[in-house]
């Protein structure tokens, strides 16, 4: 017969869930990847929404009370079997927290732009986003991007993103032979070192004839990637077209054929280029 543990209750809520050990004055308070030390009777006390008080900043005065309703509920309370007792109430290392990765594509973009009131070039928080230990090898994590989007191992080039001046994203720069031999854990503080709080990367694949996915094309350091696009003001519409290496000392002259390729225009045809600042 199983036996359940009833000194190790766990409350459930909306978003934020609550943990308490048995023998001590606190609960764990687990609210996304923040876990902060709640005393029991703060704890219990959010579990049934109502309204709180807050104190007046300014006592004497004439000031009518701040309310604000409370909306977390306690809706799941969760026992522990005793003979998993020891395996979940146990010391957590450093590699046994999950790493959290978000892989933006082409496809997110085109799905984004145009589509949404965002200026920037994709919404991290609706890409793709996969849970991987730490110790993990990048190695090993680009097999599992192979089985969910079909792309082989050898195709793909991933992407760091850094935040800009006007606190938009761009890919920054591709991650190195020597970096993708990392782990996951140490691929992220180096993630952390362009002011991403979780690695963000950007999948760039290369589609041949066949729309079946190919080698990406060879980088040099004077390449640069550009991402494009295009404004119909005949339609008033906005829609992503692509992404193009350009030689950081060309002129954009040089890629007026392949532009009007992507926007599907004519080879000839005049288009007029400007670059995205500042909102």
């Amino acid at each position: 017969m199983q036996t359940f543990s009833k000194e190790i209750p766990f409350l459930a809520c909306h978003g934020i869930n609550y943990l308490l050990i048995s023998g001590t004055a606190f609960r764990y308070k687990f609210d996304d990847e923040r876990v902060t030390k709640e005393d029991n009777k703060r704890a219990l006390e959010e579990q049934y929404g109502g309204e709180e008080e807050l104190p007046q900043a300014n006592p004497g005065f004439n000031n009518t009370p701040f309310k604000f309703t409370k909306y977390s509920n306690a809706y799941m309370l969760v026992y522990i079997r005793e003979s998993d007792k020891d395996k979940i109430i146990c010391n957590v290392d450093e590699k046994d927290i999950a790493a959290h990765l978000r892989v933006a594509r082409d496809e997110d973009l085109k799905g984004q732009i145009g589509k949404a009131i965002y200026f920037d070039l994709v919404d991290h928080d609706k890409v793709r986003s996969f849970r991987v230990q730490k110790q993990t090898s990048f190695n090993l994590f680009k097999e599992e991007v192979a089985k969910e989007f079909n792309v082989p191992v050898q195709f793909q080039r991933y992407w760091l993103w850094a935040k800009r001046q006007n606190h938009t994203y761009r890919p920054n720069r591709p991650l190195t032979p020597i970096e993708e031999a990392q782990s996951v854990g140490q691929l992220r503080e180096v993630s952390n070192k362009v002011h991403n709080a979780e690695l963000k990367l950007f999948l760039e694949v290369e589609m041949g004839m066949d729309s079946r996915p190919i080698a990406p094309p060879e980088k040099t350091k004077d390449d640069i990637l550009l991402f494009f696009k295009l404004y119909d003001p005949e339609k008033e519409e906005l829609r992503y077209v692509g992404s193009l290496f350009v030689k950081c000392t060309g002129k954009p002259l040089e890629i007026l054929t392949r532009l009007n390729e992507m926007a599907g225009y004519d080879p000839e045809e005049d288009i007029a280029l400007y670059e995205v600042g500042l909102y």
